[in-house]
């Protein structure tokens, strides 16, 4: 007698993975191309977002360091300096299981390597970048919305000058009353 070949309903197929670890659904989008089709869902990734937070929630630490450039400066001193942002998700329970803890810091997660210079903030995994220059007078700013599950960073959207003297604060989040 030879095995049946076993079929699961979609619905039931969505309910399972949606209480799996983000991490692991980008892995599961190579199954096949149904499962990735699912996973990339506007509607699964809602119901994910629904389920995850309460189950394993993380910081994201951010964490930023100076680098020394040895050398002649062009502004009278020796050295130059480099300051650079880095983001470190972390899960709380590792943080309460283990208050005290090292960083490692993979160098994916440098921020000087996005092109932005600033975190304007981070709502349902995706986190908000801002970039700026200073050019003929006026300053020059820029978004990127950076998705730390799926390893991407979109292209620079809302581009826009400030013609005055100070620098703008910018937020980011979500609306959940809309859901958007």
């Amino acid at each position: 007698m030879s095995p049946s070949l076993v079929v699961l309903p979609n619905d039931l197929i969505s309910e399972v993975l949606s209480f799996l670890d983000v991490k692991f659904l980008v892995r599961l989008r190579c199954v096949s191309k149904s499962w990735k089709i699912l996973i990339s869902d506007p509607a699964f990734v809602k119901l994910h977002i629904k389920r995850s937070p309460s189950r394993n929630p993380l910081f994201t630490l951010i964490t930023h360091h100076i680098t020394e450039i040895p050398g002649e400066s062009p502004y009278g001193s020796n050295d130059e300096w480099d300051l650079d942002y880095c983001i470190v998700p972390c899960p709380i329970h590792c943080l309460i299981e283990n208050p005290s803890f090292s960083l490692s810091v993979d160098d994916y997660y440098h921020l000087n390597d996005k092109g932005c210079s600033r975190i304007v903030g981070s709502c349902n995994g995706l986190i908000c970048l801002a970039g700026d220059s200073f050019t003929s007078g006026f300053q020059e700013y820029w978004f990127r919305l950076w998705n730390l599950a799926t390893r991407t960073t979109s292209k620079k959207i809302g581009y826009f000058c400030n013609l005055g003297d100070s620098r703008l604060s910018f937020m980011f989040g979500c609306d959940n009353t809309r859901h958007l």
